[in-house]
This record gives C-alpha cells, sequence and structure tokens, in this order.
C-alpha cells in the first residue's frame, strides 16, 4: 500500500510536524498528524498511541534545511507495514 508523507519544520527549527496517509490522499480518515520537538542535531521522534496500544511511530533526523530522513513504523493501523524514506524539498 502506497504511503504519503509530509515533514514541516516550524520558523525557528524547534518543532516540526508529521503528516502521512495510506492509499488515496483524499479519504480524511486514513490521515495521520503528530507534531513533535527537533532536537538540536535535527533528530526527533513522534508516537501515537490509543491507551497502551501503539499505532505507529516515527523517527529520523532533519539533515538540511531542505532534506530529512524518516523511518516509519506501522503497527496496527493500514497495513501494518512501515518503511524508511528520504524526503526533499520539492
Amino acid at each position: 500500500m502506497e504511503k504519503h508523507l509530509r515533514v514541516v519544520v516550524g520558523p525557528t527549527g524547534k518543532s516540526a510536524q508529521l503528516l502521512w496517509w495510506c492509499g488515496k490522499p483524499d479519504t480524511i480518515n486514513n490521515r495521520y498528524l503528530a507534531k513533535f520537538p527537533v532536537k538540536p542535531d535535527g533528530t526527533f521522534a513522534a508516537v501515537a498511541k490509543t491507551g497502551s496500544l501503539t499505532l505507529w511511530s516515527a523517527s529520523g533526523r532533519i539533515a538540511t534545511a531542505t532534506t530529512a530522513r524518516v523511518q516509519l513504523r506501522i503497527i496496527s493501523i493500514c497495513d501494518a507495514k512501515g518503511g524508511l524514506a528520504t524526503l526533499s524539498l520539492a
């Protein structure tokens, strides 16, 4: 199943948000959003849980002003298959 990721870093570089979705982007109920802090070395981590059940998690590093590396772990939603992606400014 195709997955789409978008990382948006805040203007100060100290926070970011990750938006990702499975399949068709026009289906609103398959979109997931997390806001998280970015450490001074550019690394970040985000996790989504329901009670004690982890739905998905993401970690990565913002490498430059235009690229980031993200590992997405999908545990109990979508197709339960994550992946590794290098994102770059379009």
